[in-house]
């Protein structure tokens, strides 16, 4: 009652609003991978991750309902969808660990990815434009990790690791 009587539109009691995406989304990639290896000693690995190309549908919209003072109630619907495809970028990848006197293990491995390439297709003119600003916006990334093993009598293993994943954004 911060307007006193006042009328329609400022005499809202309530109002509820549900925004909604539900996306159906499958895909397919491929992993290619070669290993290396001295047995016991060393072992090298690279790895090469095709695109993934995934078909997303989506159905989207937006649902309102207000009431008032008086009595009276107003309802909103808004509803709308699509159907499109993302392709994300090539990822390449390489490894190695080594054994050390039977009682410790180092290893490490990296994975380079071009952010810049991932890319919307078969979409909407909204949906296309976004291809230019990932362009501008992402950057490529090198995750890597680092880890140990350290066996104790063959009864108890300590592993310890470290790893770095850097935003894809500029």
């Amino acid at each position: 009652n911060e307007y006193g009587t006042a009328s329609f539109p400022f005499n809202i009691d309530e109002i509820a609003l549900d925004e909604y995406v539900e996306s159906d989304i499958s895909g397919v990639f491929g992993k290619f991978g070669l290993l290396i290896s001295a047995p016991e000693i060393l072992r090298v690995g690279l790895t090469i991750t095709t695109p993934t190309w995934l078909g997303v549908t989506e159905v989207f919209g937006t649902r309102g309902r207000s009431w008032f003072d008086d009595g009276e109630s107003f309802s909103y619907d808004e509803q709308g969808g699509g159907a499109y495809e993302v392709v994300t970028p090539w990822v390449f990848g390489g490894g190695a660990s080594v054994v050390l006197e039977d009682l410790l293990v180092l290893s490490g491995d990296a994975e380079w990815t071009d952010w810049t390439a991932l890319e919307f297709q078969d979409a909407n003119p909204d949906v296309m434009a976004l291809n230019q600003e990932i362009r501008t916006l992402f950057t490529s990334t090198l995750n890597w990790r680092v880890g140990a093993e350290l066996d104790l009598m063959n009864v108890l293993r300590l592993r310890a690791g470290y790893q770095v994943n850097p935003s894809a954004f500029k």
